[in-house]
Order: C-alpha cells, then structure tokens, then sequence
C-alpha cells in the first residue's frame, strides 16, 4: 500500500512538472511574438543624434546615437547605436542603414544587445526600422522622421 502511495505521489508530481513546464513554454513562446511600434523622432545637431518617442507594442522614448558614416553617391550609410526607455525596462541595441537623399527614406536592420526590466528576453533579437524624414536643408536645419521599428523574435 505504501509503496502505491508513493508511486502515486512520483506520478502526480512528474504529470504537475509536466504541466509547469508546458505553461512556462507557452509564456515564453507568447512573449516572443513581433512588437511593432510607430515612432516620430528629432535631429538634435549639437550632439550628433536623434531623440523621439515610441508607441505600440513598446511604448517610451528612443534615442538614436549616429556612430558613423559614410556617402556613396546620393546615399548616407551609417552606424548607429539606440535605447528606447519605457517605464518597465529599456531596451538597447545598435544597427546598420542606408538613408536617401532623393526620397528621403531610411531603412536599418539590428540587433538588441541589452536589455531591462520586462524586456529582458528581448537581449539577441533583431531589430529593423524604417521611414521618412523631411527634406535636408543642410547640417544645423531641423530635421524630423516618422517610421516603424519592429523587433522580431530570435530564432529556435
């Protein structure tokens, strides 16, 4: 009888393992769908970057860092490193572009290198962002983007 006991209780918590293993799969598999945001963002000369706000999926500020660049033709490709800062974390990466200076159209694909808080799972998802920018003037007249930013979940 004890031994059945047992056995019945070896069972039950191997089935409940089971079963908590199962739902932790579940939470993390959910949480890894795309996060989608719009963005609006600011050239600020002085510094060398761009600060703007973020909505959707992620919602805070975004701050853009310009690491570097270089102009073929009528193109700037450039290096940039970012962190969006939300009430529950920040989420932090760099990323590689081309902007045009005919249609005034970006696109940067990446990658989040930190993160905190409840957007810690982010860390080694890729990152792409996309937009317009108004017409440039020149260096030292405003600038001001509107786009998408989308991380995407890592790959299993």
């Amino acid at each position: 009888m004890k031994t059945k006991v047992i056995a019945a209780l070896v069972v039950a918590v191997f089935l409940g393992g089971l079963l908590t293993a199962s739902t932790a799969r579940a939470r993390i598999a959910e949480s890894m769908e795309p996060l989608g945001c719009e963005l609006e963002m600011d050239v600020d000369w002085a510094n060398m970057k761009w600060d703007g706000t973020i909505d959707g999926d992620i919602e805070g500020s975004i701050t853009v860092f310009e690491m570097g660049a270089s102009f073929p033709g009528k193109t700037e490709m450039f290096h940039e490193t970012w962190v969006i800062v939300t009430d529950s974390g920040s989420i932090s990466g760099f990323d590689d572009g081309v902007w045009s200076f005919v249609n005034f159209k970006w696109v940067a694909n990446g990658r989040v290198t930190a993160a905190t808080g409840s957007w810690a799972y982010l860390v080694g998802c890729n990152m792409r962002y996309s937009g317009t920018t108004t017409e440039f003037l020149g260096v030292g007249f405003p600038i001001h983007g509107t786009g998408t930013l989308m991380i995407m979940p890592r790959s299993h």
